[in-house]
């Protein structure tokens, strides 16, 4: 099991010393150990958490939200910024796209345990 909070945590962390001057606001809710790869979970993150530096609103905090409820965890960042608009989204995980500048939400839902075969 691993505890997703501690985990965001730290990786908040490291990310906020390698991004002089960009603050992040964390809050975490409910119970969040599950059973995940928390290396993965660190690359989602830092991926995630940097676009959102990258792109979002400079003098503005990114949020990141991790909550445990019933069967599922959950992280969520957001930045601040114009909404990418509905006709973006299909594209935007491409390689090579962005979209124009917005206020974006992520959210990545896990199982709180993993299918047994």
């Amino acid at each position: 099991m691993v505890d997703l909070g501690a985990l965001v945590a730290a990786e908040l962390d490291q990310l906020c010393a390698a991004h002089a001057g960009r603050r992040v606001a964390l809050e975490i809710t409910g119970e969040t150990r599950t059973t995940c790869d928390g290396r993965r979970i660190q690359q989602m993150l830092g991926n995630l958490v940097g676009n959102a530096f990258k792109y979002g609103e400079p003098a503005t905090a990114v949020k990141v939200l991790g909550a445990g409820s019933g069967e599922d965890v959950s992280i969520e960042v957001v930045n601040q910024g114009p909404a990418i608009p509905p006709s973006a989204m299909r594209r935007i995980f491409e390689p090579l796209e962005r979209g124009p500048e917005a206020e974006t939400v992520f959210t990545v839902r896990l199982p709180r345990h993993s299918a047994s075969p």
